[in-house]
């Protein structure tokens, strides 16, 4: 049986002498009120992302769902989730 990693979110001036991969990322914060059992929402952002290309980490919280993505695709990731908010308030 594999092992599971431990993943750690931190300030990247907290990471220095812990991270073992130098990778940065851009933290997104979406503008709503969430829940755990507010499924819809992570699959609507997860499938917007997945289609534009976009790697990104959700973390599912109580109130609000931090989404990560590659600092490099993060203005990408912000137009593809503004387009998002667009087509599902028409």
């Amino acid at each position: 049986m594999k092992s599971e990693a431990v993943t750690r979110v931190l300030r990247q001036e907290n990471a220095w002498g812990i991270a073992t991969r130098s990778t940065t990322f851009a933290r997104i914060t979406l503008k709503v009120h969430s829940s755990l059992a507010a499924m819809r929402l992570t699959i609507a952002v997860a499938k917007a992302l997945a289609e534009a290309a976009i790697s990104a980490n959700i973390i599912a919280a109580c109130y609000h769902d931090p989404i990560f993505v590659s600092f490099d695709q993060a203005a990408d990731a912000l137009t593809c989730l503004k387009a998002l908010s667009e087509s599902e308030q028409k």
